[in-house]
């Protein structure tokens, strides 16, 4: 039996839940569509959350925690497990909020406390955490990048705790996080090629929870080893987190963001952290939520000030896809100007940090294609222009050398590319570029690739007649057998 009585044998409807949804304008098969967006397909239907409101049901953990999370996330307002359920159920232990304990505090302790937390709730085998983590919206994901920005403007004294490991201990030295270093510029050449999946992130976790350790032992040779492997377990975070992202676990990943931005605040890697931000703003757009996305690259742009060409470029194309998103044509063509200004700049290349050498004029211009097919999908009378300008920025870099070094890219702005063409009725143009992309797909492990390679497939099967051409059937049956050995 999957719920239990609120109040046994009283039969009363759930007034709370009939109120918050009433509010939201939500039917019940919307509430269903949210929480499925959590805990997979098939995990309730229509008729259960029926007995929840009219019978007062209370259902089994961890859903009376989802639930509550899904509420919240909507109103903008905090809802707890008590104020829907009552007595009759209690939080989840193992579902919490991405945000849980974040509080961007500026003093190193809050750095500690982040390393031990990940260490208590890492599994046995180490290489994933036992917590299932919901991904926020709204303040609760727009905050902490305010709070991050604003941090950095002050000035705060660092007094490092002394250590307190137990004799014998293993000391962290200055040649062991040179080898760290090294293994994280691996994995994120590891993204670059075939992006997240469940092996891949379990991977990086495993390396993730050994530098959590020692940052929690707190036992090094000196101080600037230490920060060394701060700015380390900073940048994993920010690679974990894209990986993630670019993997669907979008809850991880968020976590995985507001872990580096509290480590980068604290060392005031202004860089870094407005990095991390572009990457929030992203996932922001991808997730249907470009008013937060352009809060968060607004943030970005705020933390970019004064750094170098090359990270301000970075999150000034990231405002730009969220203004597209939000379908504001005249602030997205800014943006991408602005982003080109910065790219053309010849200090630039010779600036860039060194895990920005990908930030080039090349990748911008795949950038600002796919910034201009989003704006397409939200602009009906400038379909046909706006993808035509993406078809110029994009196409050179689909059989270049970009294409061997950046398979997911091409993968995903191709697929897009591909998806435009649509739009504007041209299914043999859509139907060639997409050919071109199938010797990439088993390589290449990026459930948002691949997601977008879906729909694509979708898509054209809804075309009247399409599969009825010759050309069109080879292709969809080709791309289904790719997309099913791919197993993403």
């Amino acid at each position: 039996m999957a719920d239990k009585q609120r109040n046994a044998g009283s039969g009363l409807h759930n007034q709370v839940l009939t109120e918050v949804l009433k509010e939201l304008r939500w039917r019940q098969s919307r509430l269903v569509s949210e929480i499925t967006a959590y805990m997979g397909p098939g995990y309730i239907s229509r008729s259960t959350v029926s007995e929840w409101v009219r019978k007062g049901r209370v259902p089994r953990d961890p859903l009376p925690t989802v639930v509550a999370h899904v509420l919240s996330n909507a109103t903008g307002r905090k809802i707890t497990v008590a104020d829907v359920w009552g007595n009759a159920s209690k939080e989840s232990s193992l579902w919490v909020s991405a945000d849980h304990s974040v509080n961007m505090s500026p003093d190193y302790q809050s750095v500690l406390a982040l390393a031990e937390d990940w260490n208590i709730h890492t599994g046995k085998a180490r290489n994933a955490d036992c917590r299932k983590f919901m991904a926020v919206s709204r303040a609760k994901l727009t905050i902490p990048a305010w709070s991050f920005v604003k941090n950095l403007a002050t000035e705060i004294p660092v007094e490092l705790p002394v250590s307190t490991s137990l004799n014998g201990s293993m000391k962290v030295t200055s040649s062991m996080v040179s080898v760290l270093e090294s293994t994280i510029k691996e994995i994120e050449i590891l993204d670059d090629h075939e992006g997240g999946d469940s092996n891949n992130l379990r991977f990086l976790h495993s390396v993730f929870i050994v530098i959590a350790g020692y940052i929690k032992s707190n036992n090094f040779t000196d101080d600037r080893t230490r920060q060394r492997l701060l700015t380390a377990w900073a940048q994993l975070c920010r690679i974990g987190g894209f990986m993630a992202f670019d993997a669907g676990c979008h809850g991880y990943a968020q976590r995985l963001f507001h872990t580096g931005l509290q480590v980068a605040q604290n060392t005031g890697d202004r860089q870094l952290g407005a990095h991390i931000l572009v990457h929030l703003s992203q996932q922001a757009v991808y997730r249907g939520y470009p008013k937060d996305a352009i809060q968060l690259a607004e943030a970005g742009m705020q933390a970019a000030k004064g750094t170098s060409l090359a990270v301000r470029a970075l999150i000034t194309w990231e405002y730009a896809r969220a203004q597209a998103a939000m379908g504001n044509v005249y602030a997205c063509h800014d943006a991408i100007e602005k982003a080109r200004s910065f790219v053309g700049d010849p200090s630039m290349l010779g600036t860039r940090p060194p895990y920005l050498y990908w930030v080039n004029s090349e990748m911008m211009e795949t950038n600002n294609g796919h910034s201009l097919l989003t704006l397409a999908q939200k602009s009906p009378s400038n379909t046909q222009r706006l993808v035509d300008e993406a078809e110029k920025l994009l196409t050179p870099h689909m059989t270049s050398g970009f294409r061997r070094e950046f398979s997911r890219q091409v993968l995903l702005r191709g697929s897009w590319l591909a998806r435009g063409y649509l739009w504007c009725g041209e299914l043999e143009q859509a139907v060639k570029t997409g050919a071109t992309l199938l010797d990439l797909i088993p390589s290449v492990r990026s459930h948002q690739a691949i997601t977008v390679l879906r729909r694509l497939g979708s898509e054209i099967a809804q075309c009247r007649g399409a599969q009825r051409v010759p050309y069109v059937a080879e292709f969809s049956e080709n791309l289904q057998r790719s997309l099913a050995a791919a197993a993403v």
